[in-house]
């Protein structure tokens, strides 16, 4: 839940700062391809040199992808995860902000 979140703030942010829906159209598969690549849904992050390590904990799919690997792979629980749920969340929350925020100063109304 806390990576669909996540997501959806970005979402938010991205149509924030697009003009139409060509221009997200466009962008969007771009980012996502980046994303993947960076947080680790394409090869392991673990493989990454120390660089790219620090740069993809800047992206909510490395933070997801650590949730699901310690879910599977490492027996852990619910509070095992706790750590990747709440900066899953509070990318959330920056993103859904940032892009109410930019909605709001273009003049559309968001309730």
């Amino acid at each position: 839940l806390s990576s669909v979140l996540a997501f959806s703030g970005l979402s938010t942010l991205l149509a924030s700062l697009t003009k139409s829906e060509e221009q997200i159209g466009n962008i969007g598969p771009a980012l996502a391809m980046i994303f993947g690549f960076m947080g680790g849904g394409m090869w392991p992050a673990f493989a990454f040199p120390d660089w790219l390590n620090m740069v993809s904990k800047f992206t909510p799919n490395r933070w997801a992808i650590d949730g699901f690997l310690k879910l599977m792979y490492q027996e852990g629980g619910v509070v095992s995860i706790l750590p990747e749920v709440l900066v899953l969340l509070g990318m959330a929350i920056v993103f859904f902000s940032l892009g109410v925020f930019r909605l709001r100063t273009k003049g559309v109304k968001v309730d």
